[in-house]
């Protein structure tokens, strides 16, 4: 019997000793845990862009984490995102070394990728939306852009029938991953035109569509309210249909810009420029848009108004006004315009 308890006496002493160790092997673990989710360096505030492609696995993406000193230990990162059963998103993340290691992980699980804003304001030339991203934290793509918005292969591959995407290139702001290319800027501002578009746009023919591209384009320029765009639409739809030059400043203007000379104002002998946009020159539409536009404009293209005007003058506060004959242009233009200039 005394045998039987000595025995029973070891084995609650030998259980005790293990479960002693087992928590002590299961607490160390949790400090080691709980060390290795500290951050890096808690003063580093500085930002490493991390890209994770389709059908990485995160086993990768904790080794280059790793090897870029953002986390203490890629095991820990590996267990925690195993127990917290995460889902890899695909993307760019801007990573810090001051981050928590549970806090790097939420950031890939939620797909909330570091994105920034780059702004193409409507009305602007393929030359100017080019300008604009070389003001931008975007400048290293700007030379790709050029080149893909002038790619006879892109062009083909969106039925483009010009010699240039200008006018597909639609004006918004984008958010966008720093590592985007030029093309792939490209894609996005062709791809979101053809969504603002709408299917009326696209049921037009291939012929009417060109119309109101380059109508659409110099509507932009040339007007500055939004309501006042069907009217200016309505302007040169009935100088188109009485085979009246459109007279457009904005083209003229365009036509220089071709020639890499920028026109910020016109004189009497800049309106005999040789050049098809010239449509002071040359009846009809000009060759292919003068700019990008919104859906206001291009809306005004293919709804203009119903009016008699073949004419309009720009009063100098946003607003045009507009006439049916040459002798009410005339007196509008003196009021308007010579004595603008007078004043000046």
């Amino acid at each position: 019997m005394k045998k039987l308890i000595q025995f029973l006496k070891l084995k609650i002493i030998f259980l005790a000793v293990g479960i002693g160790i087992l928590l002590l092997i299961i607490l160390s673990f949790f400090i080691w845990l709980k060390i290795n989710s500290k951050p890096v360096q808690i003063e580093n505030h500085d930002f490493t862009l991390i890209e994770i492609k389709k059908g990485s696995a995160f086993l990768t993406t904790a080794d280059e984490l790793y090897d870029k000193k953002l986390i203490r230990s890629p095991l820990a990162a590996k267990i925690i995102w195993k127990i917290r059963n995460y889902n890899l998103k695909a993307g760019y993340y801007q990573i810090s070394p001051s981050m928590r290691l549970d806090k790097i992980l939420d950031i890939f699980a939620s797909g909330k990728e570091f994105l920034e804003k780059l702004t193409i304001p409507e009305g602007l030339s393929i030359e100017e939306i080019g300008e604009v991203i070389e003001k931008s934290n975007f400048k290293e793509i700007k030379q790709e852009f050029l080149e893909t918005v002038r790619d006879p292969l892109f062009l083909k591959k969106y039925f483009i029938p010009f010699d240039s995407a200008e006018g597909y290139l639609f004006p918004s702001t984008y958010l966008l991953h720093k590592k985007i290319s030029g093309k792939e800027l490209a894609v996005k501002m062709v791809d979101t035109f053809f969504e603002k578009a709408g299917e009326s746009f696209k049921t037009l023919s291939p012929e009417k569509q060109k119309e109101v591209m380059i109508l659409a384009s110099i509507i932009e320029k040339e007007g500055k309210k939004d309501s006042e765009r069907p009217i200016i639409a309505s302007v040169f739809t009935n100088r188109l249909a009485k085979k009246i030059l459109l007279e457009s400043c904005a083209t003229v203007i365009y036509a220089f810009e071709k020639k890499g000379i920028q026109k910020k104002r016109l004189l009497y002998r800049d309106l005999k420029i040789k050049s098809p946009f010239n449509t002071y020159l040359y009846p009809g539409l000009p060759p292919s848009p003068i700019s990008s536009f919104g859906t206001v404009s291009l809306h005004a293209a293919m709804n203009p108004a119903e009016t008699d005007y073949l004419y309009f003058v720009y009063k100098g506060n946003g607003e045009h006004i507009f006439t049916k004959t040459l002798k009410e242009h005339m007196a509008a233009y003196r009021q308007y315009i010579l004595y603008q200039t007078q004043r000046k």
